[in-house]
C-alpha cells in the first residue's frame, strides 16, 4: 500500500473523529444525559449484532479476497447467510414480541422504536462488508468518504432538531438511524459493481470462490473472539444499562465519546505497528526496538492520560452543567484505548511465535474479569464503577499478554511498563471516585505528574523529536 492510500484511510477515522467530537457536546446541549445514554445502547447493538450475525464470514472475505478472482460471488456467499439470520430474526420479534427491543435497550415499550432500532442494525450490518470491499481494493479516500458523510448528516439531522423546541428521544434515534441508512447506502453505490455479481471471467487456473462450509470453518472461530473481544469491550454500557440509571448511562457515553480521541490514535497506531513487527521479527536487534518503541510508548499514555486530567476542567465550558461527572471520568475512560495500544508491542511475540491460542486465551479470560468488575462496582459507583471496571479488565490484559510473550518468545524488561502505567491508573481512578469533592486537589496533582512525565521521559521525548526532524530533512532532501 502506498503513501497515498495510507492517507486516503487515514482521513476517514481521523475526519470521523473530529466531526464526532462535534457531534458530541451538539447532542448534550439538545438532549438530556437518559437519552443521550439510551441513543448509545443503538451503538452498543449494532456492533454486537454486525459481530454475531456476519457469524465470522466478513473475517473469510477478507482472507479470500486476493486469492479469488470472483469476488462478486464470494461477496454474495459470505453476506447473504447472516443478512438471511438477520432479516429472520427482526421479522419474528416484530411478529411476536413488537415491544421487547425498545423496552430492553431504552426502558420505553414501542414498536416503532424496535422496528426503527431494527433498521440501523440491517444498514450496519450491510455497510460492514461494503466498507471490507473498499478497504481490500485499496480504495482508501472513497472509504473514508463513506465514513465522514454519514457524519456530517448527521450533524445536520442535530441542526434540524436544535430549531424544534419539543424535542425528545425519537427524533435522536431517528437521526441516529438515518446516518446509519446513509452510511449503508452510500457504501453500496461505490461497491456497487462488486455487489451486482460483474465478476470478470474465470481464467484457467484461477481460484473460484469458496463454499460456505469452508468459509464456515475459518469463519466461526473469528467469531468466538470478536465475540469475546466485544465484551471486553462494550459489555460495562450493557450492565450499565441493566444495573444502574441511563443518567449513569448517559455521564459514561458522553465520558468514552470525548475519550475517543486515544482511541483513534491506538486504532492509527495499531494498524501501522502490526506490519511493522513482522518485518523487525526477521531482525537480529528485534528485542532491544521494541524495548526502545515500548518505552516511549508508555511515556505518551502517561503523558496524555495526565495532560487530560491536567485538562479536564474545560470539560465544564463545553459540556451543560447535568453533564458534570464526565470531567472526574475523562482520564480514566482513555486508559483502555491506551493499554491496548501498548499490550500490541509487549504481547507481540505470541503473534510472532504464531501462539494464537495464548491471544485468544488471554481476551476470554479478561472478558471474564471485566464482566465480574462491572457486576461488583456498578451498583456500588455507577459509571465511575464501569470506568474502574474497564479501565482494570485492560490493564489485566495488557498483563497477560506481556507475560505470555514473555514466555513464548523473549523476555524483555517489564517493570517500566507496568509501574508508570499503574500510577496513572491509579491517579485516573482517584480522580474518578474522589474528584468532585477535592477537585482543586486533584487537579494540581495531575500536573505535578504531567511535568514529572515531561522531566522523566525527557530524553525519549527528544529522541522522537530528532527522529521525525531528520525525516523531514531527509524527504526535503529528495
Amino acid at each position: 500500500m502506498d503513501r497515498r492510500s495510507i492517507l486516503g484511510f487515514a482521513v476517514g477515522p481521523i475526519g470521523a473523529s473530529f466531526l464526532g467530537f462535534v457531534s458530541l457536546p451538539l447532542s448534550t446541549w439538545l438532549f438530556a444525559p437518559d437519552d443521550v445514554g439510551r441513543i448509545s445502547m443503538l451503538q452498543t447493538a449494532t456492533a454486537i449484532g454486525t459481530v454475531a450475525f456476519t457469524l465470522g464470514l466478513d473475517q473469510s472475505f477478507a482472507r479470500q479476497y486476493h486469492q479469488c478472482r470472483q469476488r462478486g460471488a464470494l461477496l454474495r456467499t459470505t453476506a447473504w447467510p447472516g443478512l438471511a439470520l438477520l432479516l429472520t430474526a427482526a421479522l419474528a420479534l416484530l411478529a411476536f414480541w413488537p415491544k421487547l427491543l425498545s423496552q430492553q435497550m431504552y426502558g420505553i415499550e414501542s414498536t416503532v422504536l424496535s422496528a426503527v432500532t431494527l433498521v440501523g442494525i440491517i444498514a450496519a450490518y450491510l455497510s460492514r462488508f461494503s466498507s471490507l470491499v473498499l478497504r481490500m481494493s485499496e480504495r482508501g479516500l472513497a472509504f473514508s468518504m463513506s465514513q465522514l458523510l454519514p457524519k456530517v448528516m448527521y450533524i445536520a439531522c442535530l441542526g434540524l432538531l436544535a430549531l424544534n423546541t419539543t424535542r425528545h428521544f425519537n427524533q435522536l434515534l431517528t437521526a441516529q438511524t438515518a446516518s446509519l441508512v446513509a452510511a449503508s447506502a452510500i457504501f453500496a453505490w461505490n461497491t456497487r459493481t462488486a455487489w451486482l455479481l460483474k465478476d470478470a471471467p474465470t481464467q484457467p487456473g484461477s481460484t473460484s470462490a469458496p463454499g460456505l462450509p469452508a468459509l464456515l470453518r475459518y469463519g466461526i472461530p473469528m467469531m468466538t473472539a470478536g465475540l469475546a473481544y466485544w465484551t471486553l469491550e462494550a459489555i460495562d454500557k450493557v450492565m450499565l444499562r441493566s444495573l444502574s440509571s441511563f443518567t449513569e448511562l448517559g455521564h459514561y457515553s458522553v465520558a468514552m465519546g470525548v475519550a475517543s480521541v486515544a482511541a483513534t490514535l491506538s486504532t492509527i497506531f495499531t494498524t501501522v505497528w502490526v506490519p511493522t513487527a513482522f518485518k523487525w521479527a526477521e531482525e537480529p536487534d528485534c528485542g532491544p526496538r521494541i524495548t526502545a518503541l515500548q518505552r516511549k510508548l508508555v511515556a505518551a499514555s502517561v503523558l496524555i492520560v495526565s495532560g487530560a486530567g491536567s485538562l479536564s476542567f474545560a470539560l465544564d465550558w463545553l459540556l451543560p452543567a447535568s453533564y458534570g461527572p464526565v470531567r472526574e471520568l475523562l482520564a480514566l475512560c482513555m486508559l483502555p484505548a491506551l493499554f491496548y495500544a501498548v499490550s500490541e508491542v509487549t504481547g507481540i511475540g505470541a503473534a510472532i511465535s504464531h501462539r494464537s491460542g495464548l491471544v485468544l486465551l488471554c481476551a476470554l479470560i479478561t472478558a471474564t474479569a471485566n464482566v465480574g468488575l462491572n457486576f461488583w462496582l456498578i451498583p456500588l459507583s455507577g459509571a465511575s464503577g464501569a470506568a474502574t471496571a474497564t479501565a482494570l479488565s485492560f490493564f489485566l490484559m495488557l498483563i497477560l499478554r506481556t507475560e505470555t510473550s514473555a514466555l513464548s518468545w523473549q523476555s524483555l524488561p517489564r517493570a517500566g511498563v507496568y509501574s508508570p502505567l499503574a500510577l496513572v491508573g491509579a491517579m485516573a481512578m482517584a480522580h474518578a471516585h474522589l474528584g468532585r469533592d477535592h477537585p482543586l486537589v486533584v487537579q494540581t496533582i495531575w500536573m505535578l505528574v504531567f511535568g514529572g512525565a515531561v522531566w522523566f521521559y525527557r530524553s525519549d521525548l527528544l529522541g522522537i523529536f530528532r527522529q521525525f526532524r531528520h525525516r523531514e530533512e531527509a524527504q526535503a532532501a529528495c
